[in-house]
């Protein structure tokens, strides 16, 4: 469904399998790209539970009926990154046809960092200026479960690149 109509646009098919062989170093490209997009792309949604629809039914159920656990948080602030990103390639004309409309009702309000970092830059990606300086102050944040989120995913630097930094000499312009 939603996986097909991405990987049938060819610009988009073709910058995913470039980062693949870019990653893994695979040559000559050409044929590997091929391969790939033969082989892998077919495979791809029973592979990877992100474009997974019986998945993120799964992940609805469980915040639905308040039995989600650590996993299903992440898993639903991934679809809600997912979501953004379906955004910013032009699946959705429109905000209201998210896939993840459900999802999002259900977690707005939910405390845990993972969700409310999603949101927030899910709100961003759709247009709300306004939270911005939400999500600044989160990734600002000496709140340990924020911190090591944005650490993970390199938007921080680990302690010890931070320390390397301050003892690096700074270049005179």
């Amino acid at each position: 469904m939603v996986w097909q109509s991405i990987v049938s646009e060819p610009r988009v098919c073709s910058e995913l399998l470039a980062v693949i062989c870019h990653v893994f170093g695979l040559e000559p490209r050409a044929q590997w790209m091929e391969a790939l997009r033969v082989g892998l792309l077919p495979t791809f949604p029973d592979r990877f539970l992100l474009t997974n629809s019986k998945h993120w039914l799964q992940t609805k159920k469980a915040v639905e009926q308040h039995k989600e656990n650590e996993a299903d948080i992440h898993d639903a602030a991934w679809q809600l990154l997912y979501d953004c990103w379906l955004w910013l390639y032009g699946y959705y004309e429109s905000p209201e046809e998210s896939l993840f409309s459900d999802l999002v009702a259900l977690t707005r309000d939910h405390e845990a960092p993972p969700l409310r970092i999603a949101h927030c830059i899910r709100d961003v990606t759709y247009g709300d200026e306004s939270r911005v300086d939400d999500l600044v102050g989160m990734v600002n944040s000496d709140d340990q479960a924020y911190r090591e989120i944005f650490v993970r995913s390199c938007w921080l630097p680990t302690p010890e690149e931070a320390e390397r930094e301050k003892k690096r000499p700074r270049s005179r312009k």
